[in-house]
Order: structure tokens, then C-alpha cells, then sequence
């Protein structure tokens, strides 16, 4: 007698062996996904910061970068008016606190001055850009450059080679 098809244990064998290898295949794509998320939260922050530099250079004005909370809102400091709409972070990423160096950190609301020129002080941002990740944003006052670090040793000991660190004080 000639058999037609497959058993059940047969069918239950293939549909365990193709979930073990999706379930391989999901994890392997899933952490590159998060890297990128990090990545992108932090290139937003960074061209956030430069933004309004130029801005307010080329306006002659200056600009307060409110963090409040997940929404950052760029305000005329002249006029305490809103410039243009504030941006909101991506649901997946929170900022855990601003800080400037030697100072406290803050979750509340932070206020970063930048001058008529464009300069402001140098600032640091936690991120949380997924669970149990974490970057920290140095941006830096004078230059206008962002660097992100994965711990938060590096960041201090870049703070602490420089003189902004809590030794500082």
C-alpha cells in the first residue's frame, strides 16, 4: 500500500525546525535594527544643534533650545515666542536628562542658550533610543560638534581630559 502525504508528526517536525530558523533569522536583523534606531536619534539631535546655530546667526538673534520632556521647542529668547513648530523625538527614543558638565543633571525642563552668534554652552544628552540602550550626546558649545558615546565612562573621561568634567569645579 502506497503512502499519500505527509503525518502529522512529520508536518509538526518542518513547522518547529522553520520556526527555530526564523526565530534566528528575526534576532540576527534585530539588533542591527536597534544600532540604526540609536544612530538616527542621535544624527537628529546633532542636526538639531547645528540648525539652530545657523540660525541664529543668520537671524542676528538669540535662540533658546527647550528640551521638555520627548518634545525640544527652539524659542526667540528676545520675545519668549516659539520658532516654528517643536520636534518630537520618535516614539521608541526618550531623552532620560540634559546636562551641562559639572552640573547636575536634569530631567525636567532644560534650557540651552545659544548666543547671537551661534555659540552655546557645551551640553550632553542621555538618550534612550530603544530598551536597555543608552547614548550619550556631547555637544560640544564652541565648535558646534556632536559626538555620541555608548557608556557613559567614555563621555566622563573625554569631560574629565578636557577640564569639563566634575573634577572641574
Amino acid at each position: 500500500m502506497r503512502r499519500q502525504g505527509f503525518t502529522i508528526i512529520e508536518l509538526a517536525v518542518t513547522v518547529m525546525i522553520l520556526s527555530v530558523i526564523a526565530g534566528g533569522v528575526a534576532l540576527r536583523i534585530h539588533a542591527p535594527l536597534r544600532a540604526t534606531q540609536a544612530r538616527d536619534a542621535v544624527a537628529r539631535l546633532a542636526d538639531l544643534d547645528a540648525e539652530t546655530r545657523r540660525m541664529a546667526r543668520r537671524q542676528d538673534k538669540a535662540i533658546d533650545l527647550v528640551f521638555d520632556a520627548n518634545r525640544i521647542q527652539r524659542m526667540d529668547r528676545t520675545v519668549n515666542e516659539p520658532i516654528g513648530p517643536s520636534v518630537r523625538l520618535p516614539s521608541w527614543c526618550q531623552i532620560e536628562s540634559v546636562q551641562f558638565p559639572a552640573r547636575p543633571a536634569d530631567v525636567a525642563r532644560v534650557v540651552v542658550p545659544y548666543s547671537r552668534g551661534g555659540h552655546a554652552p557645551t551640553y550632553t544628552v542621555h538618550l534612550l533610543p530603544g530598551k536597555k540602550q543608552h547614548r550619550w550626546v556631547l555637544c560640544c558649545g564652541l565648535t558646534g560638534e556632536a559626538r555620541s558615546f555608548d557608556e557613559k565612562s567614555q563621555l566622563q573621561n573625554l569631560l574629565d581630559a578636557t577640564g569639563l568634567g566634575s573634577d572641574a569645579r
